[in-house]
């Protein structure tokens, strides 16, 4: 009997520790890979580099592990997407919140004498997913987040 109940604990033990890596919001992917997908929608943008987000986002290399951002190429257009993988926790949310900075500070100087871009910035998403926090500042926002919640 006990022996039985030792076997059927192994094998919950077993099928848990199999199932744990397909649970949402674990599963880690490369940025890189992201690429692709989202082509169709960084047409009018360029990949943005270490040193511009130190400039526009105030994030050294220390605050994120991987890093994949799209902005515009323009400096009157606010078109961005930006996908920051980081693990800790604490470091997550510290990252979230200059993100929301970086939109609030994009959305008070664009108002006034851009509607069409103060619109977009208003509707701006910052979001934390898992691992990852994300800035969504494009038309096609909802297609976005959809895209990136199949991704992980």
């Amino acid at each position: 009997m006990k022996r039985n109940m030792i076997y059927v604990l192994c094998m919950l033990l077993a099928a848990f520790a199999f199932a744990l890596p397909f649970a949402r919001g674990s599963r880690e992917i490369n940025l890189d890979t992201l690429k692709k997908p989202l082509a169709p929608y960084v047409t009018d943008m360029e990949k943005k580099d270490a040193a511009w987000l130190r400039k526009q986002y105030h994030l050294d290399s220390a605050a994120y592990e991987q890093a994949l951002v799209y902005g515009a190429a323009s400096a009157m257009e606010v078109n961005e997407i930006a996908v920051f993988k980081q693990a800790d926790k604490t470091k997550r949310e510290a990252l979230q919140k200059l993100c929301q900075e970086r939109t609030n500070r994009q959305l008070k100087s664009f108002q006034g004498y851009a509607p069409r871009q103060s619109a977009l910035l208003e509707k701006a998403a910052v979001y934390e997913d898992g691992r990852y926090v994300v800035v969504l500042i494009h038309p096609q926002q909802s297609r976005l987040r959809q895209l990136l919640k199949k991704a992980w």
